[in-house]
């Protein structure tokens, strides 16, 4: 099996839940992040920066995807655990935006998505330095996407911080014509 046949059965396996092997997405994304971070742990200690790519995909509900976007969500809450278990550790999940495979050269971008592959691929780096800053301070444990505005973000950052803005509460949220005004 060639890379490119491995990547898009991973990613693009439009299958229903039932009839696609999941194994494969969560030992990659869950299983895989875990195992990153217990040997990054035990060489560096308690201490330092990770930034955890995961996907817009998921928050999203739609006919395929299931097994990609359920492991990303397990990502973004395994994050959150660390962030309050590690108080020492810095720890970010990032979306990294819809880069076009023609620009990385390499991988693929799910046909659906292609028209929005717009993303430059510098902006995922450019955003995880500023995690990597003191400055990201309120953004720890969180969920990011690098098309966010940041200097946005930064003019809301207590707000951010103190309401969870970025975590996965969402049975908090304050949902209806009262919601938040930005």
């Amino acid at each position: 099996m060639t890379p490119q046949q491995w990547w898009t059965d991973f990613v693009s396996c439009p299958l229903p839940l039932d009839e696609f092997d999941t194994d494969v997405k969560q030992e990659v994304n869950v299983k895989g992040t875990y195992i990153l971070t217990h040997h990054f742990l035990k060489t560096f200690g308690s201490t330092g920066t990770l930034i955890n790519l995961v996907s817009l995909g998921a928050s999203m509900t739609a006919p395929g995807i299931s097994s990609y976007s359920t492991s990303k969500l397990s990502v973004i809450k395994l994050s959150e655990y660390l962030d309050a278990e590690k108080p020492d550790l810095r720890v970010f999940t990032l979306h990294p935006g819809i880069v076009a495979a023609t620009e990385s050269k390499r991988g693929m971008v799910v046909d659906a998505f292609t028209p929005f592959a717009k993303d430059p691929g510098m902006l995922t780096g450019a955003v995880s330095l500023y995690l990597a800053t003191p400055k990201a301070e309120y953004l720890r444990g969180g969920f990011m996407s690098v098309k966010w505005d940041v200097e946005e973000m930064e003019k809301h950052k207590d707000e951010i911080k103190e309401k969870k803005l970025l975590k996965l509460a969402f049975l908090d949220g304050k949902l209806g014509p009262e919601g938040h005004a930005w």
